[in-house]
Formats: structure tokens, C-alpha cells, sequence
């Protein structure tokens, strides 16, 4: 069953970029954007500048890769394209199955819901059924530890709550790809470790497919089978999880020489 599932691409970005306009000038509305998209003023004393310039890789079903490399390497964006967050300049990304995970805190709650509507409302959005979220609703406050504050609006939760609520909203929606971004850093050091322990449980089962963001190396080595190095929107290389750290760790050393 493995090797069937290695079989199957999971994701595949073919020559994929993805550019951003920069500058002071913006309009703060959709009818202004339309009225002033065609015009150079629109354009005046903006520049583009490229989050990912061209890359190209394949994921298989079941695997387990992590993206690796500076703040600004352009990993957050190559998740918000999966997720579909956002749509790439140029190229072409396939995407084979349901997509769920955490990539910045709060992505998807409204403020005023409590933590159990909010529950409801993500989930619903995930794609599970009515049924299916009743059945697994105390399994999600149990696991996110917010017993006690899950009837109070999300607006007033910390940064790790909001951690919490996420990934296990994410983890227990079962998805056939899950995407975890640097989140997991906020909160406290036991339930990062409970956090961890269940998206290797759930990698194990070969069921899912897991796209890593992190800069914690031993996570890295611990998660995923292998690595993508990540350098100013272009892929250096890939491999092996101990391989590609060490090499990261090198041109990181090079590059603070350098610098």
C-alpha cells in the first residue's frame, strides 16, 4: 500500500513564480484597484520583486517533506499556493486531495465567534460533515487544552490559544495533505511536544501528506523524510533531512561571514 501511495503526486509546482508590486502608493479599496489598475499611476513609484522565481518540485502521496531556509525565502508563500491562499504569477500547480493546516495564527477564526463556534466554522469550511464534527468536538477542545475558555469570543485569546485552537482543528479534520508553518514556536514546550507527536503519528500512517515549515532542525530531522533548501524564491536543492540542514547551516555560516 506504501509503495502505491509513493506512486501518486500529491502536489506538483511546474515553473511556478509568484511577484509582488512593492511601494508607499495603495488604494484601500477593490473600486479604486479597478479604476486605477490600468493607469501607470497605479504603477508609479512601485517595483515588483519575486516571493518565488521559477521552482519546481513534486510531492508523492504519503510523504513527508519540509521546506528549509532564511525568514523571507519565500516558504510561507509556497504553502499559501497550495492552500490556494493565493494564486502564482506564472506556472502551473496541481494539487491532488483535501488540503487543511496552519499557517499564520487566526487564519480563518472570526474574532467575535467563541472557541466552539469557531470550531464549527472552520471545520464546516474543511469540509467536514455535521455529523462528523459532532463526533470529534470534544476530541478537538480536549487535545487543544481550552476546555475551560473554549464558550469565550477567540478575540480574547493569547497567541499560544489561538495556536492550539488551530492546529487541532487541523489535525482532527483528517486532511490528505496537512501544511504546518512556524506556528507551533508559540505556546508552551509540553504541548509543542503533544503537537509533534501527533502529526508523526499521523505522518506514520502514510494516509497523509506532510509539507513542513520550520526552523527548529531537530523537528525537521524528526518529521520529515526530506528536505527542500529554500534560497530568495529559488530552490538550491533537495534531499535527505541531515544532508540538506548540514548544508544549510554551512552557506548560513558563509553568508553571516559575507555579510
Amino acid at each position: 500500500m506504501w509503495m502505491f501511495y509513493k506512486m501518486i503526486t500529491a502536489i506538483s509546482f511546474s515553473n511556478v513564480s509568484k511577484k509582488f508590486l512593492t511601494g508607499k502608493k495603495y488604494y484601500p479599496s477593490l473600486r479604486d484597484w479597478i479604476g486605477t489598475f490600468f493607469s501607470t499611476e497605479f504603477f508609479k513609484g512601485k517595483k515588483s520583486i519575486y516571493a518565488l522565481e521559477n521552482i519546481s518540485f513534486k510531492v508523492s502521496k504519503g510523504e513527508s517533506i519540509g521546506l528549509i531556509g532564511s525568514n523571507g525565502a519565500g516558504k510561507s508563500t509556497i504553502l499559501k499556493l497550495i492552500s490556494k491562499v493565493t494564486i502564482p504569477t506564472s506556472g502551473e500547480i496541481k494539487v491532488n486531495g483535501s488540503v487543511a493546516g496552519l499557517l499564520e495564527l487566526g487564519a480563518g477564526f472570526h474574532p467575535e465567534l467563541t472557541g466552539r463556534e469557531n470550531i464549527w466554522f472552520n471545520a464546516t469550511i474543511l469540509g467536514m460533515k455535521r455529523n462528523e464534527i459532532e463526533q470529534k468536538i470534544d476530541k478537538i477542545i480536549d487535545f487543544s487544552e481550552l476546555g475551560k475558555f473554549i464558550e469565550s469570543p477567540v478575540k480574547h485569546y493569547s497567541s499560544g490559544m489561538y495556536a492550539r485552537l488551530g492546529f487541532s482543528i487541523a489535525v482532527h479534520v483528517e486532511p490528505d495533505i496537512l501544511l504546518v508553518d512556524e506556528v507551533l514556536s508559540v505556546g508552551d514546550e509540553q504541548f509543542r511536544k503533544k503537537s509533534i507527536e501527533k502529526i508523526q503519528k499521523l505522518a506514520k500512517t502514510g494516509k497523509i501528506t506532510l509539507v513542513f515549515v520550520s526552523h527548529s532542525m531537530p523537528y525537521l530531522q524528526k518529521l520529515c523524510d526530506r528536505l527542500i533548501l529554500i534560497e530568495r524564491g529559488k530552490i538550491i536543492t533537495e534531499g535527505k533531512s541531515n544532508k540538506i540542514i548540514s548544508l544549510y547551516r554551512e552557506r548560513s555560516k558563509k553568508s553571516k561571514i559575507v555579510s
